[in-house]
C-alpha cells in the first residue's frame, strides 16, 4: 500500500480494517469521533481523523466499534496494535497483527521495517505499553 501521508500507520491500519477486515466507512464530520471514512477531493486528502490518527482509531475502536482490549497473549491476525510512547505522551503508532503464538507478535506497519515483531517495538527505548484491540462492529 501507498503512502497517503508523511506519518501514515493509522491509514494503512484503516485500509487494512476496510478493504481486508470488511469495516464500513461512517461518513459525517470530519472531527467527529464516531466517524470513520475516507475522503478524497481532487488531489485534496480529507481522511477522518479517527482514519488517519493513531489515538483516534483507538478510540474509536473501543468507543463506537465494540472493540475489546485484548492480552498479548489473545492476540489474533487482524486485531490492531497500538503503541504508547512517552516521548510524546501519545498513542502514536499503529499495526496489524497478522500471527501470534503465546504473546510473540508478528506485525505488519507503516514504518521503516513493514513487517516486524513485538519484541523490535520493544527494542524502543521510549516505548511505555501497548495496546491490542480487537474490532467490533463491521457497519
Amino acid at each position: 500500500m501507498g503512502k497517503d501521508y508523511k506519518y501514515d500507520c493509522a491509514t494503512f491500519a484503516s485500509k487494512a480494517l476496510h478493504w481486508g477486515g470488511k469495516m464500513q466507512q461512517r461518513k459525517g464530520g470530519r472531527k467527529n469521533p464516531s466517524r470513520w471514512f475516507r475522503n478524497n477531493i481532487g488531489s485534496w486528502r480529507l481522511d477522518s481523523c479517527t482514519w488517519a490518527g493513531a489515538a483516534n482509531l483507538r478510540q474509536h475502536l473501543k468507543n463506537y466499534r465494540g472493540g475489546r482490549e485484548i492480552s498479548r497473549y489473545d492476540a489474533q491476525p487482524g486485531d490492531v496494535i497500538f503503541a504508547y510512547y512517552t516521548s510524546s505522551k501519545a498513542w502514536n503508532h499503529a499495526g496489524i497483527v497478522t500471527a501470534a503464538k503465546g504473546g510473540n507478535i508478528n506485525i505488519s506497519q507503516h514504518g521503516s521495517r513493514p513487517q516486524t515483531m513485538l519484541n523490535r517495538w520493544f527494542d524502543n527505548k521510549h516505548l511505555s505499553a501497548i495496546s491490542i484491540i480487537r474490532p467490533g462492529k463491521r457497519g
